[in-house]
């Protein structure tokens, strides 16, 4: 019951960040204790090799999700979570679509998918990359550096991005 619950509240708030475009995760939240990110924190490139924190190299395993624009239905909690029970994930892909009916044309929807999806990563203790999928990426610069500056502001506070 209480799992139940928890997954409801989970889905609540994902469907409040998505409808205000803000992330859902509270600034004080931490990752569940034996998850990826609990064991290793803020993760980053040092010489060849990707370290934790400490300085200790790490290995992800991971998938990607389909293009937000055409695989939208599952880029929710309830998947995310079901990979990381099932997949044993450590690390998501969300590759956004830019063009085909993607971000260009709806931008505030293929963000608020983008919000979905992280904050469930966040709160299931994994890492996630945010993909600006665009074959013409040279084309949508200015539409780039502003939905990244929009991502760092929600999720620079978090290890898992």
């Amino acid at each position: 019951m209480a799992r139940r619950i928890s997954f409801l509240l989970a889905s609540v708030l994902s469907a409040v960040a998505a409808i205000g475009g803000g992330s859902s995760v509270p600034t004080s939240f931490k990752p569940p204790a034996g998850s990826p990110v609990a064991q290793h924190g803020r993760i980053r490139v040092q010489g060849s090799q990707l370290v934790d924190e400490h300085g200790v190299p790490v290995r992800l395993r991971g998938m990607s999700m389909f293009w937000s624009q055409w695989g939208g239905k599952y880029w929710n909690d309830d998947v995310v979570q079901w990979l990381v029970r099932d997949w044993k994930i450590s690390l998501l892909r969300a590759p956004m679509g830019v063009e085909d009916g993607g971000y260009l044309e709806g931008p505030e929807s293929e963000r608020q998918t983008v919000t979905v999806v992280v904050d469930a990563a966040i709160r299931a203790g994994i890492y996630v990359i945010i993909d600006w999928h665009d074959h013409r990426a040279e084309k949508h610069e200015g539409d780039a550096r502003k939905f990244f500056d929009k991502m760092a502001k929600l999720y620079g506070r978090f290890p898992n991005v």
